[in-house]
């Protein structure tokens, strides 16, 4: 896991309100994950910070399994053997794991994953106004 996400992960556990021995990171009762509804209103919310309207999500057919692509790209992307991202992904061939990478030639992920940590790590204020 990268750090930032690490990070990350550990700061929404530390505002958890559920953060007992069987509880999950994102728990809404005891010994239970968050529910679908409340993670497909999540993906909503983030994609509608970045500009992507509910309509847009729907034409692009953006959904939470989208992100298996994204993952499967981002692993191709900065040089994950086929074998390391068929098991960090569960991909039982390659066959299937090329139908999951896309446009890998056009995205230089290292490059973006340093501009990531580097804005999420930077101290407060000192972010730019958000660069997009």
């Amino acid at each position: 896991m990268p750090r930032v996400v690490a990070e990350l992960v550990s700061q929404v556990y530390a505002a958890a309100p559920l953060t007992g021995p069987g509880d999950f990171v994102m728990s809404q009762r005891p010994y239970r994950p968050a529910c679908r509804e409340v993670l497909w209103e999540a993906l909503r919310s983030e994609l509608l910070s970045i500009g992507i309207t509910e309509e847009r999500r729907k034409e692009r057919n953006i959904v939470y399994h989208s992100l298996r692509h994204s993952f499967v790209t981002a692993c191709r992307v900065i040089g994950l053997s086929d074998f390391e991202t068929m098991t960090l992904s569960r991909h039982k061939d390659i066959k299937q794991l090329a139908r999951y990478s896309h446009g890998q030639e056009a995205l230089d992920l290292r490059r973006i994953g340093e501009r990531f940590e580097r804005y999420f790590l930077a101290p407060a204020g000192e972010h730019g106004g958000g660069g997009y």
